[in-house]
């Protein structure tokens, strides 16, 4: 038990953004992994954990959950940077099941802009996607008159594939940025019209990774 503790906490502290908690009780272990979202990254994560108990024939046991035990917190202790305070221009919103059951959480942006304005603010968002590093940016839209009204979607793909590093956002940071440039145009943060001048159709597809997953 012992050895496999160590072996599993030294790989622990060799990764950001793990958290696994042990309850170490009179005759066996309950490993558990906490996240609010699960990621590609916790269940190949599982795998290695799996993986470890394998190597030190481990057998499972179905000893109740509920039994008193010593909590053993297994986590990297590396300090996350700080994060710019939201302003709430994005929505947070998710999508139906996709490839392989999974679910893609974006964030969504609803706005009318004149339609002579269109191609340049996509252009000058698209920059800030890059400044901020996000991996995806499609949307949809209608015209209405000399407007057209906009649903942005950003997001990233697959995170910690092959136990690589989940990226973090800079939500806030982004929203500001966002802010900042909208000053330069004539543009409302809400849609014209009625339902028929509701945003729909094939996405627009400017940047782009892990499709399937995100789009279906």
């Amino acid at each position: 038990e012992q050895a496999f503790l160590k072996e599993l906490s030294s790989k622990v502290n060799k990764t950001e953004d793990l958290f696994i908690a042990v309850v170490r009780r009179e005759s066996y272990l309950t490993i558990k992994m906490y996240e609010y979202q699960f990621h590609d990254f916790e269940f190949a994560w599982a795998s290695e954990i799996e993986k470890l108990l394998l190597k030190y024939e481990a057998k499972k046991t179905d000893g109740p959950e509920n039994a008193a035990g010593t909590l053993i917190r297994l986590e990297n202790k590396t300090t996350k940077p700080r994060l710019e305070k939201r302003i709430n221009i994005l929505k947070n919103v998710g999508t139906n099941s996709m490839s392989n059951g999974s679910e893609c959480i974006s964030l969504r942006l609803d706005c009318n802009i004149p339609n002579i304005n269109k191609d340049l603010l996509l252009e000058e968002i698209t920059a800030i996607t890059h400044l901020i590093k996000i991996d995806v940016f499609y949307y949809l839209e209608k015209e209405i008159g000399n407007r057209t009204n906009l649903i942005l979607f950003f997001t990233n793909g697959r995170q910690g594939v092959n136990l690589n590093p989940k990226k973090h956002t800079d939500v806030g940071l982004m929203e500001a940025a966002l802010k900042n440039l909208f000053e330069g145009f004539d543009i409302e943060l809400q849609h014209r019209g009625n339902m028929d001048y509701f945003p729909k159709g094939e996405p627009k597809i400017i940047k782009m990774v892990d499709e399937a997953f995100i789009l279906g």
